[in-house]
C-alpha cells in the first residue's frame, strides 16, 4: 500500500469569498462565483474523497495505519480536525466557537429542533468543539474576543447615542451587575433584539457615519 493518498477537497461557496484565489490554487476554471473555503477532511458537511470517489472517512476506516497508533489510541479512525484554506474578499460574520462540553450539551439539546428545521438554522452543526488555528498566507485582520466594557460603552455612546439611551443605558446603570456581565447583557440584547428595533440602530449608525461623526472609534484599544 502507498504511504500517501490524493485527497479531493470540497469548495464551499459563501458570499464573502474571493472569486479567483481557490480556483487558481486548484488550477480550475474561474466561473465568477465566490469560492470562500477549501475543505480537506471528513466533516459530514463537505467530506473529502480519495481515489474512485471513496469517502476519506471510509478510507481511514479501512486503512487505520495512515493515522498512526497514537492517534488511534485516542480517537480511533475519527479525524477530529478540519483543514481549510480560506479566501476572504469581504468581512466574515461574527462567530462563537463552543468548547467540547458546550458543543455536546448544545447538540443534544437541539435534537428535536433538528428534525423540523433546516441545517442553516441549527445553532450546533455537530457535537465537536470549534477551536481554530490560523496561519495567514497573505495579510489579514483577525479580531478575537471582546473589548473591555468601558470601550464597548464608549463606542455605543459615540456611534448610536439615541439607541444607547433607549436600549443600553439601563444596563449601564445597574449597579449590581459586574462589568463582564454588563458586557454579556449588551450582546445578548443585540442578538435577541426585534428586527425592527435593530434596523433603527443600524440606520442611526449609518447616518452618523455619513455626517462624519465617527472616525477612529472602532480602533480604540
Amino acid at each position: 500500500m502507498k504511504n500517501y493518498i490524493k485527497l479531493e477537497p470540497k469548495v464551499m461557496q459563501y458570499d464573502w469569498g474571493n472569486k479567483t484565489f481557490i480556483p487558481n490554487l486548484l488550477k480550475q476554471r474561474i466561473d465568477n462565483n465566490p469560492k470562500a473555503e477549501l475543505w480537506m477532511g471528513t466533516h459530514s458537511g463537505a467530506p473529502s474523497t480519495v481515489e474512485n470517489g471513496k469517502l476519506f472517512s471510509t478510507f481511514l476506516e479501512e486503512n487505520p495505519s495512515f493515522l498512526g497508533q497514537q492517534h488511534l489510541d485516542k480517537y480511533g479512525t475519527f479525524l477530529p480536525l478540519l483543514f481549510k484554506v480560506l479566501s476572504i474578499e469581504k468581512p466574515l460574520s461574527i462567530q462563537c466557537h463552543p468548547s467540547i462540553p458546550i458543543a455536546k450539551e448544545g447538540w443534544k439539546r437541539e435534537e428535536e429542533y433538528r428534525k423540523t428545521h433546516p441545517r442553516n438554522l441549527w445553532n450546533y452543526k455537530d457535537d465537536n468543539r470549534k477551536a481554530e488555528v490560523i496561519y495567514a498566507l497573505t495579510p489579514i485582520t483577525a479580531m478575537c474576543g471582546f473589548a473591555s466594557y468601558g470601550v464597548v460603552k464608549n463606542n455605543l455612546l459615540t456611534t448610536i447615542p439615541v439607541g444607547y439611551n433607549d436600549y443600553f443605558k439601563t444596563i449601564d446603570e445597574n449597579n449590581v451587575l459586574p462589568e463582564d456581565e454588563k458586557l454579556s447583557a449588551i450582546f445578548e440584547l443585540l442578538y435577541r433584539m426585534d428586527v425592527a428595533d435593530l434596523n433603527m440602530l443600524i440606520i442611526e449608525l449609518m447616518e452618523n457615519i455619513k455626517v462624519n461623526k465617527i472616525s477612529d472609534v472602532f480602533l480604540t484599544k
